[in-house]
């Protein structure tokens, strides 16, 4: 009967070890998203200001006109 538990015990150790590899591997993946969108979003901030910077020259010009 004893068996039953000591088998138990390693299939549950089992399952433990499977659940924290996917979610060490679920960790690096998100990791690597949040990366490249906050690099995303750098570009995405730079182009903002140099359009912002373009529109405001063009404001300028039509002022002077």
């Amino acid at each position: 009967m004893d068996w039953v538990f000591i088998v138990f015990a390693i299939g549950t150790a089992a399952y433990i070890v499977a659940i924290l590899k996917e979610y060490s591997e679920e960790v690096l993946v998100l990791d690597t998203e949040l990366q490249h969108i906050r690099s995303q979003k750098d570009v995405l901030e730079e182009e903002t200001q140099t359009s912002q910077k373009e529109r405001e020259a063009i404001l300028v010009q039509i002022e002077e006109i």
